[in-house]
């Protein structure tokens, strides 16, 4: 029986007619699979029977709302039919779960400029481009790994930094796999990137040391990334869960605009420094705390708008914290 890896060999034939019965004949055992759900939808979209190719991802959305291929294919459908505006926002839909779709950014550059939106095309443009300059093997990777399935995007990753040494973004990919499961080979991953002067590996560095409660460790690292950004709000906001951990207020991180002191120790009166011992129970209402921190500093970031140089998308009707940052995954 053929696997979803067969059908898909199928439609890269052009064997759609082949692929779609196979599919349809698995799904009778397997119904909820998305894969096979997939292919049925993308196989209909070639042989232009567009309606039936929108019930199958109407059947997929019900399973897997957040599967982000489901809404690149509903974006081709729609472009199909030749109707922009739900094209745009289907694809949209895709790239915001999932940025490592470069099909899905080409043909927003597409629609953007039969639309005249000169600003979002460039977007488009930017996103494309930066995965374009990467190893396609890397972006599949990443594709996997941004639509959850964390064991192939790991196999497949470390196959490629076996074949091609130490490239820095399949590093850190293959590091922030780990971090979903297997902390201590992603902490080993993102420390030996640091001696580059990497900035994204040492962000995900201080996570990974922040999950794992060695917040003084984090610590460490943060203050090098403040140093350099004193206004970035995701290393603020990683600094303010680290010093709750440490038994500090994150509040207490130097104003913005301000780098921070190497080795400050924290508030007055308050945490390890000041000798009075911190509750036994921080550890365990880390979470809740840091994660207060975190997302007062998303909301500040929501409200006044990411400061950074890579491009965003305006995703209409969407909040803030769903625009699409690909930086996410490939900072560099």
């Amino acid at each position: 029986m053929e696997t979803v890896l067969g059908l898909r060999r199928l439609q890269s034939e052009g064997r759609h007619e082949d692929a779609l019965a196979a599919a349809r004949a698995m799904l009778v055992d397997w119904p909820r699979n998305r894969g096979l759900l997939l292919v049925e939808a993308s196989s209909l979209r070639h042989l232009l029977r567009i309606d039936e190719a929108m019930e199958s991802l109407a059947r997929l959305e019900i399973l897997q709302p957040k599967f982000s291929l489901l809404h690149q294919e509903r974006g081709l459908c729609y472009v199909a039919r030749r109707d922009a505006p739900p094209a745009i926002d289907a694809l949209l839909r895709a790239v915001n779960i999932n940025p490592a779709l470069p099909l899905a950014w080409k043909m927003l550059e597409g629609l953007y400029r039969l639309t005249g939106d000169a600003a979002n095309r460039a977007t488009a443009a930017a996103h494309a481009a930066t995965l374009a300059a990467l190893p396609g093997e890397v972006v599949a990777c990443a594709a996997l790994f941004a639509d959850g399935d964390l064991a192939p995007a790991e196999q497949r990753i470390r196959a490629f930094l076996l074949r091609h040494g130490d490239h820095q973004e399949a590093m850190r990919l293959l590091a922030k796999i780990g971090a979903r499961g297997v902390l201590d080979d992603a902490e080993l991953l993102l420390a030996a990137m640091l001696e580059s002067d990497h900035r994204a590996a040492r962000l995900e560095y201080a996570r990974c040391l922040v999950d794992r409660h060695r917040y003084a460790a984090a610590q460490e690292q943060l203050e090098r990334l403040l140093a350099l950004d004193p206004v970035n709000l995701d290393y603020r906001a990683l600094a303010a869960a680290a010093a709750v951990g440490l038994g500090r207020d994150g509040r207490c991180l130097p104003p913005r605009g301000r780098p921070a002191r190497p080795g400050r120790a924290g508030c007055p009166g308050r945490g390890r420094d000041s000798g009075i011992p911190i509750s036994e129970s921080a550890d365990t209402d880390y979470s809740a705390r840091s994660r207060h921190a975190i997302d007062r500093a998303a909301a500040t970031r929501a409200a006044e708008g990411r400061k950074s140089s890579t491009p965003t998308l305006d995703v209409r009707g969407e909040p803030a914290e769903r625009r699409c940052h690909i930086s996410e995954l490939f900072p560099s």
